[in-house]
């Protein structure tokens, strides 16, 4: 079995490189305005989900569901996502988010949070579950 050999020299090995850092960074660019729009939903139903799911896991919460409870549960689905930053590429991607439930703390009183994200073809963006400081800023991208 013979192999082809390519040997790019002058300006057609300027050309190949230019090319593939065009290419790289139309994909850069449109990976962070999906996560710009889509990523932020992601996260907001996420955080959502995981608040409405603690409050339905107190044990001091009524067995029927009562005017107070629904209120509470409307309260901490109120959640504004404040800047969104990332880093990483793929499924490797970390993102710090500052929270405010309804102008305020977030129930757990964590303000900034630290998620893990990965993008699909065909689910777009999802989160995998809570990261950490460390993470977001040791990757890179």
């Amino acid at each position: 079995m013979q192999v082809a050999r390519v040997q790019l020299t002058g300006w057609k090995a300027v050309a190949v490189l230019a090319a593939l850092l065009v290419y790289g960074g139309i994909r850069y660019h449109s990976h962070r305005v999906s996560l710009e729009t889509a990523g932020r939903d992601a996260v907001r139903s996420w955080l959502v989900a995981e608040y409405e799911r603690s409050a339905l896991a107190d044990p001091g919460l009524p067995r029927q569901l009562d005017s107070a409870t629904a209120d509470e549960l409307l309260r901490r689905s109120e959640v504004e996502l404040g800047s969104l930053s990332a880093r990483g590429w793929g499924d490797n991607v970390v993102v710090r988010v500052e929270i405010a439930v309804r102008g305020g703390p977030p129930p757990d009183g964590r303000s900034v949070r630290y998620l893990r994200l990965a993008h699909g073809f065909a689910t777009g963006w999802r989160v995998i579950g809570s990261s950490s400081a460390f993470s977001y800023y040791t990757s890179f991208w």
